[in-house]
């Protein structure tokens, strides 16, 4: 990951854990985050225009995995510290 943990900003609890390196966000957080309806999300998922990004954390972000959604310009992440499950 290109910033350090110390950069990242604090995200609200959002996402539930399912497994060691696993989580699930909710559709309407996610739809939230990205400022949308949940029924415009679904569709824009379903057209493949919202996609996301798993990034798991190396060195000092060891232990961290980022979750990203992206939709047209907008972006929205959450961030999981599997010590903090």
């Amino acid at each position: 990951m290109a910033r350090s943990s110390a950069d990242m900003p604090k995200a609200p609890l959002v996402a539930v854990p399912i497994g060691e390196d696993e989580f699930v966000v909710d559709a309407q957080t996610a739809a939230d985050g990205l400022g949308l309806p949940v029924d415009v999300f679904w569709e824009e998922l379903k057209r493949g225009l919202v996609f996301s990004v798993v990034e798991r954390g190396e060195g000092e972000d060891a232990g961290r995995t980022r979750l990203t959604l992206r939709y047209r310009s907008k972006s929205w992440s959450v961030i999981r510290h599997h010590d903090a499950a």
